[in-house]
């Protein structure tokens, strides 16, 4: 069970259809130039980097990032654990996803509505080292975990950008 805080809700931000083609140029590559992203909506390079700031001001942009294929990394092996949790307080919460942020091995945390109440991918070099990462989360927070499944990615055929 995830405990949710009371929070303000996000200010949406209008963007339009020449934001949305910006937004998609630079999913496909965040390192896109700035003219090259100019001459593809057809604005000159002034408009396209205020629109660019604009979007970073107002948090629609909140990260310029790259896909990486963690094989090639030496990080071949990749896990999808579901976790239920027990025993939970807001305090307890918030230190269990800190400590899963600060953790270089889990790299998605999703909270979730059904069975389970979060899913971590979780990446590591072998067997060995995945079952020590796993130990030490589980170890580590015994008292809030009461369910634990893992998978191990067997294949990846598809790891898709989001279009705006």
């Amino acid at each position: 069970m995830i405990v949710e805080k009371a929070h303000k809700t996000k200010k949406v931000s209008q963007i339009d259809e020449t934001d949305r083609k910006i937004l998609n140029i630079l999913s496909d590559n965040s390192r896109a130039r700035l003219l090259d992203i100019a001459r593809e909506i057809r604005l000159s390079i002034p408009s396209t980097k205020a629109r660019i700031d604009r979007m970073v001001a107002n948090e629609v942009i909140t990260k310029f990032t790259i896909q990486v294929d963690t094989e090639k990394t030496g990080m071949p092996i990749g896990v999808h654990a579901r976790i239920k949790l027990k025993n939970i307080t807001e305090e307890k919460q918030e230190q269990f996803i800190n400590s899963l942020k600060k953790n270089r091995n889990v790299i998605d945390i999703f909270s979730i509505i059904g069975d389970v109440d979060l899913l971590l991918v979780i990446i590591a070099h072998d067997s060995s080292d995945m079952n020590r990462i796993l130990f030490k989360i589980r170890h580590e927070f015994t008292d809030l975990i009461a369910d634990w499944e893992t998978n191990y990615i067997m294949q990846i055929y598809k790891i898709e950008d989001y279009t705006y």
